[in-house]
């Protein structure tokens, strides 16, 4: 009797440190494979876009080459300007940087802070003459909720310029998930999307407001791209983020990307171009 129980107990045992085993072994993940967007950062005096240009002054041209400069300039402070070219040598455009100023410019006080502007017709609350008695209103005093960005009778893709081969794939030109859908299928990439969530080949995309609470939002954002299923994703914030909380993703992830609201006018200048918007969405592809 006391050999069965032995027997059991050890048995017993046995099988619950097989089980924690079991729990605690890494789970097996799929390898995400290389980033389909580059992974080269502008730098130096000279950027290569990873494009053939026929028209250099094209706007689609000009924003890319605008938007390769700035980074490379940021990325080089010794640099004062950047000669941006095509992958044939084409000079596409010359990006300097802002000349600082000598000295800080005297500036009233009132104008520090973004204010309310001062009316020109009586304010009846205020007991007196125009604009007597008004204080300034600062945005940091202000929610960002109250912050109203948008326009009035415009829909969200009319923020962009948008080719019109992107317009006639666009079914609800008030979505911003719908926006990106419409901008992959007019570039031939499979389609298919679940409300904030685009889903194309590998890649999710999710569009994301973050007016409301940058980490939480973005936190989301994630799960959503983590339990699509792709190995890689884009997230596309609507509103500020401070950029080490997104700089810190970046980093603990870095199969999925935070881009903002100027992704979606890349990739449209990558589709009015013939190029792949994916490629471009987290910046302007550059040659290394």
């Amino acid at each position: 009797m006391d050999t069965l129980l032995i027997a059991l107990l050890t048995v017993a045992v046995v099988a619950a440190g097989a089980l924690a085993l079991w729990r605690i072994r890494p789970t097996a993940r799929k390898a995400a494979g290389p980033a389909p967007w580059s992974q080269a950062a502008p730098g130096g005096g000279r950027v290569v876009l990873d494009l053939t240009v026929e028209d250099p002054d094209q706007p689609s041209v000009q924003r890319l080459v605008q938007d390769a400069g700035a980074r490379a300039l940021a990325g080089s402070p010794d640099v004062d300007e950047v000669e941006v070219v095509d992958r044939g040598g084409q000079r596409l455009g010359v990006i300097r940087r802002t000349d600082r100023l000598a000295k800080e410019p005297d500036v009233p006080a009132t104008l520090h802070e973004p204010h309310v502007r001062r009316s020109r017709t009586p304010d009846p609350l205020a007991g007196g003459s125009a604009g007597r008695g008004r204080a300034s209103v600062s945005w940091r005093d202000t929610p960002r909720s109250d912050l109203d960005t948008s326009m009035p009778g415009r829909s969200f893709a009319d923020r962009f310029d948008l080719p019109p081969t992107v317009t006639a794939h666009l079914d609800d030109p008030d979505h911003p998930a719908a926006v990106v859908g419409a901008l992959l299928a007019t570039a031939g990439r499979p389609v298919e999307r679940h409300g904030e969530l685009v889903l194309s080949g590998d890649v999710a995309f999710v569009v994301t407001d973050v007016s409301d609470g940058a980490d939480a939002a973005l936190t989301h954002a994630y799960l959503r791209v983590r339990d699509s299923g792709a190995s890689h994703g884009i997230v596309i914030r609507l509103g500020y983020a401070d950029p080490t909380l997104v700089r810190r993703r970046d980093l603990a992830a870095p199969n999925v990307r935070y881009i903002g609201i100027d992704g979606i006018q890349r990739m449209a200048d990558a589709v009015a171009l013939g190029a792949d918007p994916v490629s471009f969405a987290v910046g302007p592809p550059v040659a290394r």
